[in-house]
């Protein structure tokens, strides 16, 4: 019996070391598969882990990759910005400029919209998108310009920087039509700005009889004629109209044969109820110049 019994240990033993050998290596090897592959999943958890404020330029890029698939545009912002503050491989922080100025347009943030499109025209002049950036401050400035009954930086700064781009780029094709309709819109924003000013002027001097305000009511249309009229040509019929009215003020003014068939023109033709409430809301100054 004792014959039998050593022998039989003797198998069992071999057949359990070989099984957890076996079952040994098929762990390490499974192991190295998930835990060698994974270094880049491990950095970005360690990124994403962190606040912004605390990433390193690498750690930042990773997040905003991460964030971009994933199309969360206020961290895509956040993790941007942190790029541009720590500073690091400098296309990637061309390219980022520019992203955050689309980014910020996209949002009707103008303002930031225009900073970083800026900061891109300043760094990079001689990039290939430079027109792009170029537009995008443009158009940030024509879409937060306000009605004409309020102040019109906006309006002024839009015109003057599509100037700039237009002698820049006098080949220009993809975007100088687009530049050139907002010019007109913005010319037309500030002539109307110009007529309402003109109006309270006029409101004044019935008031109060004080020459100086009628004399500065007349030196705001001329300029208005001189400065923004030969852009809008169409305006021409309304400014006349402002004309008529500043002369009829004058205590010793002459009626003139004219004058009839010009303020018959010069009438709005009434509006639906519609388009009435819609006009305090929204500026037609296109209808309005019609």
């Amino acid at each position: 019996m004792k014959k039998l019994v050593y022998p039989l240990i003797i198998v069992i033993i071999f057949i359990s070391t070989t099984a957890l050998a076996k079952r040994h290596s098929k762990t390490k090897k499974r192991e190295h598969v998930e835990h060698s592959a994974p270094t880049s999943n491990k950095l970005l958890r360690e990124a994403l882990n962190k606040q912004t404020k605390d990433m390193t330029f690498a750690q930042a890029q990773l997040a905003k990759e991460y964030y971009t698939t994933h199309r969360d545009e206020d961290m895509i912002v956040k993790c941007s910005q942190r790029l541009l503050a720590v500073g690091g491989d400098q296309e990637t922080m061309r390219i980022t400029r520019l992203e955050l100025a689309e980014i910020f347009l996209t949002k009707k943030n103008y303002k930031d919209a225009e900073k970083y499109a800026q900061e891109y025209q300043k760094y990079y002049p001689g990039a290939k998108e430079i027109t792009r950036a170029e537009y995008i401050a443009i158009e940030a400035n024509y879409l937060s310009k306000l009605s004409s009954d309020r102040d019109q930086e906006q309006a002024n700064r839009a015109i003057n920087l599509a100037k700039e781009f237009l002698e820049k780029h006098p080949d220009e094709k993809e975007y100088t039509p687009k530049i050139k309709e907002m010019m007109r819109k913005c010319y037309k924003s500030l002539i109307r700005h110009e007529i309402n000013v003109i109006h309270t002027q006029l409101n004044t001097y019935r008031n109060t009889k004080k020459e100086m305000v009628l004399t500065a009511a007349e030196k705001r249309l001329a300029h208005a004629k001189e400065k923004y009229l030969p852009s809008v040509p169409e305006a021409q019929q309304r400014l006349d109209e402002v004309g008529l009215l500043l002369a009829q003020a004058h205590p010793n003014y002459t009626p003139k044969k004219q004058e009839p068939l010009l303020l018959a023109q010069s009438q709005e033709p009434k509006k639906g109820w519609f388009d009435s409430i819609k006009s305090r809301f929204v500026e037609d100054n296109d209808a309005y110049f019609a």
